[in-house]
């Protein structure tokens, strides 16, 4: 009771002080869902796939001819050798569904029927993949989104709370739509707050989901030494343009081309 006195109060203030802040964060979980299903993930670029043709890896001597076939004016046996599956310089698939080389990263997304360039996953709620090139905004947008529904959930529980306390919650006035949005703004703010918490490890370790299923992450090719350097592929190296539901800028890696443990070894 006597935090429900405080509460009625001050409501005004905490009104005042609240509603701003949650109006600007509502319009933050728009324009980041708008920018998300409109930026470009990412695609394969077909001069980049013609320009690596010759660096395919294949599974199986079936492949191996199937793709040979495909590709019968361009004189490649010479580079494929019947004898010879694999050389160390083919280390690039190939899609059979885009016709194009892949980059290692690349996976295919049967929903947008390309391939995209370091794929995350593909997001029904946004209606587009997830990839190099909106990550950082669908990030944004499970912040912005988790935010909103805690903020929501938090204003509604004093009034949640003083309905339980005067008429119950099956009682015949029970006012049951601010008990249940603030219920369901905690679990759901809290679910989406644990997919943005997930999505930023995956940024700072340099996995996208997909690769999480495939790759041992102990033995992450792609792994630099700090995780500061992870975040900047991903959301660019522009700090201010970090909080802007934007594309990113500068991006400081080719995504078609990440180097790996190795290549670093040698630039350093």
């Amino acid at each position: 009771e006597e935090f429900l006195r405080i509460y009625w109060d001050t409501y005004p203030l905490l009104v005042l002080f609240i509603s701003i802040p949650f109006y600007i964060n509502s319009f933050l979980i728009f324009a980041n869902l708008f920018a998300c299903a409109v930026v470009d993930p990412g695609g394969v670029s077909r001069e980049w796939s013609q320009a690596n043709v010759s660096r395919v890896k294949f599974a199986s001597q079936k492949e191996r001819l199937e793709f040979l076939r495909e590709h019968r004016g361009e004189n490649l046996e010479t580079l494929y050798p019947a004898d010879k599956l694999n050389s160390p310089n083919q280390i690039f698939k190939y899609c059979y569904i885009c016709k194009l080389v892949k980059p290692e990263r690349a996976h295919h997304c049967q929903q947008c029927n390309r391939c995209i360039l370091k794929m995350d996953h593909h997001c029904p709620w946004v209606g587009n993949c997830v990839g190099f090139g909106n990550h950082k905004l669908f990030l944004l947008f499970c912040i912005h989104a988790s935010l909103g529904c805690l903020m929501d959930a938090f204003l509604l529980f004093p009034r949640s709370l003083h309905v339980l306390q005067t008429t119950g919650l099956f009682g015949k006035d029970t006012d049951l739509t601010c008990v249940i949005g603030c219920v369901c703004g905690f679990f759901v703010g809290a679910s989406i707050g644990f997919l943005a918490i997930v999505h930023g490890y995956h940024i700072l370790i340099n996995l996208t989901t997909v690769e999480m299923h495939i790759t041992d992450t102990k033995k992450n090719p792609f792994a630099r030494p700090k995780a500061c350097d992870h975040w900047k592929m991903a959301v660019g190296p522009e700090v201010l343009s970090w909080f802007f539901p934007i594309a990113p800028l500068k991006m400081q890696v080719d995504a078609h081309n990440f180097p790996k443990k190795q290549e670093m070894v040698l630039q350093d």
